[in-house]
């Protein structure tokens, strides 16, 4: 009996998912897509956060729970091995024009839209949602509106909203950043100022999504299961 109200939750609920998507285009409420049968049955998760908030782990421990999800790992490090951009570049981009460094945010945006395409036809699980446009409305706000209309910038956000998408905020678990050479490390402070930014970004996109502030990761875990379950 359980079991079958459980089921007939989660149908009415995607079904009113799928509803107000429709809906929102046909009212020209956002850009266009196409609504593939493959697409209306997959789940999608995003993990967003600041740097070293354990999103890698806490995707980690998700695949284990959810092994037929596909694992989309995190691309800003392997762009820029390949584009021979360091961490040093980084900062002096930041502390002068900018421009590499908002140039840098769309790349890892057409990247990860190019890797999340690989798997329109599968579940997956990605270490990364639309942070690179976080990343600029944080470090380089002169650039932000720019890159926010940008193809990849709009594709970014409109992702987000597709049914069957669950975005997840990996607040900082307090335990400070690790400099490994490649991200940026942040204090405590500008983490906690860096995840505001992003409840500010999520509440001005509309996009729907689970805050996950619990530093405890085995409950970073069962809370972030329970929410893909009740999908």
């Amino acid at each position: 009996m359980l079991y079958g109200t459980a089921v007939i939750t989660y149908t009415l609920r995607f079904c009113a998912r799928c509803f107000l998507a429709l809906t929102k285009q046909l009212l020209f409420l956002e850009a266009p897509f196409t609504m593939s049968a493959n697409f209306l049955a997959r789940m999608r998760v995003y993990l967003s956060g600041a740097s070293s908030s354990g999103k890698s782990m806490l995707q980690a421990d998700l695949a284990s729970k959810f092994p037929s999800h596909k694992i989309i790992t995190e691309v800003a490090r392997d762009l820029m091995a390949e584009l021979h951009i360091t961490l040093d570049d980084l900062m002096k981009s930041l502390a002068t024009d900018k421009k590499l460094f908002g140039d840098l945010q769309v790349q890892i945006l057409d990247r990860q839209l190019a890797d999340t395409d690989r798997y329109t036809a599968a579940d997956f699980i990605s270490d990364r949602g639309p942070d690179a446009l976080v990343y600029t409305k944080f470090y380089v706000p002169a650039r932000y509106d720019e890159v926010r209309q940008s193809a990849a910038g709009q594709a970014a956000v409109q992702r987000c909203k597709q049914p069957g998408t669950l975005v997840v905020l990996v607040s900082p678990h307090g335990q400070g950043s690790r400099d490994d050479g490649t991200r940026l490390a942040p204090s405590d402070s500008e983490a906690e100022q860096f995840t505001d930014c992003f409840r500010e970004f999520f509440g001005e996109e509309r996009i729907e999504y689970l805050d996950l502030r619990e530093r405890d990761v085995g409950r970073r875990v069962e809370l972030v299961a329970a929410a893909m379950e009740g999908m």
